[in-house]
């Protein structure tokens, strides 16, 4: 059959069921969306500390460390600083407390010492803005005003050179010091000098240095370096044990002087003059020559039991310390080379601090302190365990000249080594905060602007520490008594 005519026939049938079949409808696919654009955070504000200050807690009464933190900017909240520098003689943790105002955060330190004198601590912290923004912030707070680090030791620091250096021995070098800046003025080598040990007794009336060393006493010119011997004590041939060793030393203005000889081998000890030449050189004699009158007869075996010297504000005369039962304080005077009996002390231990611009002298005996007079009258005792060493003095700022301060240095006790403040005018105790122990040698200048005081930490491997206080900022940031 032809193809084309069955095609034909065909057609029909296949366009009709074409009809019947239904294309599958297409669902159209809706675009996605595009992603909403990040919208940008809040900016918020950085705060910048503008300013700190520090109030000292007085220790007493309400001891109340305060740091006093500016910001440039409203602040809500504040995290407390935390630290974990607490040991054993801090008792127990501080509840610190946050107080805001406006822009200034206070960080009060309950109950706890934020710090002691001799230490920078550092304070981090957050601080939450108005605007939400969180700030990181550290603080740090030094307890002094510089600290000067000394790669060795030292031992004997005073003040020298009208109080512009200070003056101290490193092993057997002697050195001179600007302690504002820690620039070292001038070197002494004494590595030549005999013995281990080397102490240094300043005459200030002939601007030399005595050097003591055993039973030799060497002169010291300081402008030009020389050295020479001053003074060799002789044996006794009618001694059996020699008492001539040289442990302490004073000048007057008059020429005269006292040296206190000691013994190796026993605890005796003896007094005698000492005469400087126009050269510096120095001779002995027996004080009980020029002793005529009743009290030194009846306190002369005092007299081998001498403690300290220390020579007056004006050069005339010496105060003699001894300590055999009680204490007993003699003067010496110079023009005379009499000794006259001072004032009889209560305890047997005591050490004596003069002041730079009147005659007086804090007494610091084992469980009593006061203030002695020429006159032989005393101030309102106070009443503190210094049975330690650590130094004291005179306070001369403007506004304090009615306060003491005291460092106690309490090498074999488990109790924590202070600084104290002592009103003269009542006795009482004022101002208390803990130090770090075994800070030596704590002075004032006359000027009221400046302390001293260090610690040798060189056996320990670590540099010696020459701390420097700012006196006047020191005693504004101070509150007496709670107050």
């Amino acid at each position: 059959m032809n193809p084309f005519r069955i095609l034909l026939v065909c057609l029909p049938f296949i366009l009709f069921c074409g009809s019947c079949v239904k294309d599958d409808p297409v669902t159209p696919v809706d675009p996605t969306p595009p992603a909403p654009a990040p919208q940008p955070k809040p900016e918020t504000r950085v705060l910048h500390i503008t300013s700190t200050s520090f109030s000292l807690g007085d220790g007493i009464t309400n001891p109340r460390d305060s740091l006093f933190i500016n910001f440039d900017g409203k602040i809500v909240s504040s995290t407390i600083p935390h630290y974990d520098w607490i040991n054993d003689f801090d008792y127990y943790y501080p509840e610190n407390r946050v107080i805001l105002h406006d822009t200034t955060l206070v960080l009060v330190f309950d109950g706890h010492q934020a710090d002691r004198f001799g230490q920078e601590n550092e304070y981090g912290f957050t601080v939450t803005g108005e605007d939400g923004g969180e700030t990181p912030v550290s603080v740090k707070i030094p307890f002094y005003d510089h600290v000067i680090h000394f790669p060795g030791t030292v031992h004997q620091m005073s003040l020298y050179n009208d109080e512009k250096e200070i003056l101290f021995f490193s092993d057997k070098t002697l050195i001179r010091m600007d302690f504002v800046t820690g620039d070292i003025i001038r070197e002494y080598d004494l590595s030549e000098l005999p013995g281990r040990s080397l102490f240094y007794t300043e005459n200030r009336h002939n601007g030399l240095l005595y050097l003591r060393c055993g039973f030799r006493v060497y002169v010291l010119d300081p402008d030009t370096g020389d050295i020479r011997i001053a003074l060799v004590v002789p044996e006794d041939p009618d001694e059996v044990y020699q008492i001539r060793l040289v442990s302490s030393l004073a000048f007057t203005k008059y020429g005269s002087g006292v040296v206190v000889l000691s013994c190796e081998e026993t605890d005796g000890t003896r007094m005698k003059i000492v005469r400087v030449s126009p050269d510096g050189s120095l001779a002995l004699e027996d004080m009980d020559e020029y002793q005529d009158d009743e009290s030194y007869q009846v306190y002369s075996p005092l007299l081998y039991q001498p403690d300290w010297l220390v020579e007056s504000r004006d050069g005339t005369f010496i105060h003699c310390v001894t300590r055999l039962g009680s204490a007993y304080y003699f003067k010496f005077n110079g023009a005379t080379c009499h000794l006259e009996l001072g004032h009889c002390g209560h305890d047997q231990k005591c050490f004596v601090t003069p002041n730079k611009k009147t005659d007086a002298w804090l007494m610091r005996e084992l469980y009593s302190q006061y203030l002695l007079y020429p006159d032989g009258t005393t101030s309102p005792e106070w009443h503190l365990d210094s049975r330690h060493e650590g130094g004291a003095d005179f306070c001369y700022t403007p506004g304090y000249e009615h306060l003491v301060v005291t460092f106690e240095r309490e090498e074999f006790s488990n109790e924590p080594a202070r600084v104290q403040m002592i009103d003269t005018a009542s006795g009482e105790l004022v101002f208390s905060k803990l130090i770090l122990q075994d800070q030596q040698e704590f002075q004032t200048t006359s000027d009221g602007k400046y302390a001293i005081a260090y610690r040798d930490d060189y056996g320990y491997g670590k540099d010696t520490r020459i701390f420097v206080y700012d006196m006047p900022t020191l005693l504004s940031r101070c509150r007496f008594g709670g107050k």
